[in-house]
């Protein structure tokens, strides 16, 4: 994600994870092993569209060591987001046949300025609730 910082990029990935996981949790469990009547979910967030003025401002402050990503990372973003895009790949677990894939976008609204996680988090949601909608149809 040009211009990104690897923390911003790390907290979408977590955010997403948790979205999924919440929208999932209530009807499908989410198991360790492979088995009949499993599905195996591969998802990924492919494309975070932003506007990135320059480097960010935690780089810049010399906020780069791992243990202070999460406080760092809890005010907020220096992305500007407009579009985030996520591919997924529904499996059957056991014959590792594919089932579906899909490309799911969800445009922000226009921010003119830094997404909060807040805003991010909601559109992680949306996505999830989306993915959710799709399986809940297929049964």
């Amino acid at each position: 994600y040009k211009g990104a910082s690897w923390m911003d990029v790390r907290r979408c990935a977590e955010l997403f994870g948790d979205a999924m996981r919440a929208a999932l949790a209530d009807a499908y469990p989410i198991v360790e092993e492979p088995g009949p009547d499993v599905l195996r979910i591969r998802l990924a967030v492919t494309g975070i569209r932003a506007e990135v003025d320059g480097y960010s401002t935690r780089e810049n402050l010399g906020y780069g060591d791992p243990d202070t990503v999460d406080a760092v990372s809890a005010s907020g973003t220096e992305l500007d987001i407009e579009r985030i895009s996520v591919e997924a790949d529904f499996r059957d677990s056991t014959t590792d046949a594919r089932l579906v894939a899909a490309l799911i976008q969800h445009s922000a609204r226009a921010t003119k300025g830094e997404t909060s996680w807040e805003a991010v988090e909601q559109v992680f949601q949306k996505l999830a609730q989306r993915v959710r909608a799709g399986l809940d149809s297929s049964r």
